[in-house]
């Protein structure tokens, strides 16, 4: 009698819960992402900051960049492989670049 009282609770509590899972409605931005809030693929003036947005259900998405700098090293050693001037001399280059 005692579980049979507690089926249907528990039935209503499942359905709700799958139900808010379905829709989805809050995104995540992570602490090295931004994002952008878009209803109906237009996107909004505001940029979201790290943390749980909510968004419209089946009409909205959130979509994130990461802000982490990117970095590209370039090393030309003074060798065989090195670069040669215009006096014939070898020379060879460090380059980092970050973006």
């Amino acid at each position: 009698m005692e579980i049979k009282k507690l089926i249907k609770p528990a039935a209503i509590a499942a359905i709700g819960i799958a139900i808010i899972i379905i829709l989805n409605p809050a995104a995540c931005v992570g602490a090295t992402e931004r994002g952008i809030r878009y209803v109906f693929n237009k996107p909004s003036e505001e940029i979201l900051r790290p943390g749980i947005h909510l968004r419209v259900p089946l009409a909205g998405s959130v979509k994130t960049w990461s802000i982490v700098p990117n970095k590209l090293s370039i090393d030309i050693p003074i060798d065989s492989a090195g670069a040669i001037s215009k006096d014939n001399q070898i020379i060879g280059v460090r380059l980092v670049v970050y973006w």
